[in-house]
């Protein structure tokens, strides 16, 4: 029991120390609208709620997307870079009118709605039956991400340890492509530069072969839970 208990404090220690790091590619608002979002209490049976009322009709009542319209699947995504992504949307780092719109109503306008909604989503099953692209070029695909990416994103692709970084396990080739194109295309402003000047320079058929390769992907996103400081374990 004594080994649990300071095992645990050294992983609050472990988390607040986290949270006072600079969280990558942030600006100083969006920082701090994620490093208070990431203190409050997670409720996940609220954000189930919120989910149903304002993301189901986009992203499915199991968060699976719609490969058609280029809507990602979200089931099992990092809770952190969830938030990231309200905070993103939130001050217009990121561009989608329908996300600007779900995180600026009267529902999900403030962190704490943030947190219930990414604590959900985080604990739905990732989903199982995702687009793929057409096989052609898996080891090139292959290749170019353990080369390229997976230094960021981890050999299986579930994402870094602190879940600023997206798991891209469990994603529709459709949705993979578009944004490694608007990435390229200098669309996102939200990422690493290193990350834009790196798309920009591959092939199209490369970005194809990669996106083909990660759409096949599949696993857990919460392998590696860790205590947040207020006593939760999460992803």
């Amino acid at each position: 029991m004594k080994f649990i208990v300071l095992q645990s404090s050294r992983i609050f220690i472990a988390a607040c120390a986290l949270l006072l790091q600079p969280i990558a590619h942030a600006t100083e608002e969006s920082d701090q609208l994620i490093r208070t979002a990431l203190l409050l209490d997670s409720h996940p049976q609220q954000g189930a709620a919120l989910f149903k009322a304002n993301c189901a009709g986009c992203h499915g009542k199991k968060g699976e997307g719609n490969a058609g319209s280029y809507i990602p699947a979200i089931a099992g995504q990092r809770q952190a870079y969830l938030v990231k992504q309200f905070a993103d949307f939130s001050l217009q780092e990121r561009d989608s009118q329908a996300m600007h719109r779900t995180v600026t109503s009267k529902a999900m306008n403030d962190q704490q709605s943030w947190i219930d909604v990414a604590s959900f989503i985080n604990q739905l099953p990732p989903t199982r039956t995702m687009q793929k692209g057409t096989g052609a070029n898996l080891l090139l695909g292959e290749a170019i991400f353990r080369e390229q990416c997976s230094s960021c994103h981890e050999e299986d692709a579930r994402g870094d340890d602190d879940g600023f970084i997206p798991s891209l396990r469990n994603q529709h080739y459709s949705y993979l492509l578009r944004q490694m194109r608007s990435l390229a295309n200098g669309h996102r402003r939200n990422i690493d530069p290193d990350l834009d000047l790196f798309l920009a320079s591959i092939k199209d058929d490369e970005m194809q072969a990669t996106a083909d390769y990660l759409s096949r992907l599949r696993g857990p996103t919460r392998d590696r839970q860790k205590m947040r400081p207020n006593g939760v374990v999460s992803d």
